[in-house]
């Protein structure tokens, strides 16, 4: 009878099913969507009030005014930063140099109004990043609200689709933007710390401050003499690297310089794998990597560059050092005095790019403290992963994959206080 219905003996009842499944199929697929839409927005308001409090509780031991320092910070979560304009490209960098430089004075004044004038520098420096990582997370969460809000308002199911799309995407950035939160507000390693922790494995002699948050050692590899450079730690802090590489050309005479930093994977490869390259390996807006290039190449000597980058996805950047990106170390020292050894220069530069939370300036202690620091996240990824192996073996896993909101559990909130020091 139903074959019958839309087989084209009726043809009547079968030009009405079509239309009224034209009319209404939209509008069934259009209100799905909106459900899984609005169930993933309470996930990201979830995640943006999540790393709001664990700021906050980082400002309840420094404040005496609670209130007011909690309306403070839920202010500042509107802070925006203009960019100068582009239309004529000459000259932006200094004007983009200006902007950075602003906001980061404007972000420091908003933590020493709410902690007081007398925080120490390295908590100051951990606050300032967990300040930025909780407004990425609000401002994601409120780009999401603002596109589901025109969804409903003009029914556009295109507007869904595109936005169901970025789902992916933009959960796991948010994720990543908490926990990195999480991981600055307690000085813990990131995954983009790599590239500080091994220019502070060669640092053995008291280092000095060449440039804001910048530090740098002489010391003696492979029978030359090599300098080696990283963000001031261990406070969570990126430093002004360009301006430190311009004093250390000029100071020091370098003819070679070697940037070790963290650079994002493709699917298959393995995480912890060191690469090597050519060129100034760094990320970022691009404003200290553009001073590097021109100290380089505006100088009257050749200066040799390579680089070494330590394979890891983007979001493993974000989060807590894994153990494979920590079991790297040793072959990324091993690489760095292979290119040491074989090249003819006599003063070299090693530039440790990336976040240098939770690495001191000194090789001593330095594996054992960050090892430390990291072991309880490191047993909280091996559940998930003995969890994940265990699920893959079942035939719904293979069938329709993990649950979307499977990683939740790991956050800290969904079932509990997690138990690691950015899980």
């Amino acid at each position: 009878m139903a074959l019958n219905f839309i087989s084209g003996d009726n043809p009547i009842m079968t030009f009405l099913f079509f239309i009224l499944f034209f009319m209404f199929y939209p509008r069934i697929m259009l209100w799905q969507m909106t459900y899984k839409l609005e169930n993933n927005l309470i996930k990201l308001k979830q995640y943006s009030e999540k790393s709001q409090s664990i700021i906050m509780q980082k400002f309840a031991t420094k404040t005496k005014d609670k209130k007011k320092a909690k309306d403070r910070l839920v202010n500042f979560m509107d802070f925006f930063i203009v960019p100068p304009v582009s239309i004529d490209p000459a000259g932006i960098i200094p004007k983009l140099d200006k902007t950075i430089k602003e906001s980061d004075r404007k972000v420091e004044y908003v933590v020493r109004d709410i902690a007081g004038s007398d925080i120490d520098e390295e908590e100051m420096a951990n606050l300032k990043m967990s300040l930025m990582g909780a407004m990425m997370t609000n401002q994601i969460f409120k780009i999401f609200r603002h596109f589901m809000i025109l969804i409903k308002k003009s029914n556009n199911l295109q507007l869904a689709m595109i936005l169901q799309m970025q789902i992916p995407m933009l959960m796991n950035l948010a994720k990543a933007n908490l926990r990195a939160t999480k991981c600055f507000s307690n000085g813990v390693p990131i995954g983009d710390s790599i590239g500080p922790m091994v220019s502070a494995s060669f640092m053995s002699t008291k280092p000095l401050e060449i440039a804001k948050d910048v530090v740098v050692t002489k010391e003696t590899v492979e029978k030359k003499t090599t300098y080696f450079m990283k963000a001031k730690g261990p406070g969570s802090r990126l430093g002004e690297v360009g301006d430190a590489v311009e004093k250390a050309i000029k100071r020091y005479k370098i003819d070679y310089v070697i940037t070790v930093d963290a650079a994002g994977k493709l699917e298959g490869e393995k995480t912890g794998v060191i690469a090597e390259g050519v060129g100034i390996a760094m990320g970022g807006v691009g404003v200290q990597r553009s001073k590097i290039e021109n100290a380089i190449f505006n100088n009257k000597r050749h200066i040799a560059i390579d680089a070494l980058a330590v394979k890891q996805a983007p979001i493993e950047a974000s989060i807590a050092m894994k153990k494979e990106i920590f079991g790297s170390l040793k072959r990324a020292q091993d690489k760095l005095k292979e290119l040491i050894r074989e090249s003819d220069a006599k003063s070299v530069l090693v530039i440790g790019v990336g976040n240098t939370s939770g690495i001191k300036n000194n090789k001593k202690t330095l594996e054992s403290d960050v090892e430390k620091l990291l072991k309880p996240d490191w047993a909280i990824y091996q559940r998930k992963k003995k969890i994940q192996e265990k699920k893959k073996k079942s035939l719904w896993y293979r069938l329709f994959g993990p649950k979307e909101d499977e990683d939740d559990e790991f956050l800290g909130f969904a079932l509990g206080p997690g138990g690691g020091q950015c899980l």
